[in-house]
């Protein structure tokens, strides 16, 4: 099975590894943003404006790319 290590100089790295241990919470926190966003433009009525905000919150959130994780 292959293995992956990843390697962190301290502390100048420090930043890069709590991003790597936190990237699942990051996921998910994303995903269920897009979820909720999904929701509330599909099932309330809202207006143009709160329509095209949420749209552009939903554009920069899938830049993610998180679509193909699994």
């Amino acid at each position: 099975m292959p293995k992956v290590i990843l390697e962190f100089n301290l502390p100048e790295e420090e930043q890069d590894l709590k991003l790597a241990q936190r990237g699942s919470a990051y996921y998910c926190v994303i995903w269920e943003a897009l979820q909720e966003i999904r929701n509330y433009t599909k099932y309330k009525e809202i207006s143009g404006e709160t329509y095209d905000a949420l749209k552009k919150i939903r554009d920069i959130l899938s830049e993610a790319q998180i679509e193909d994780i699994e």
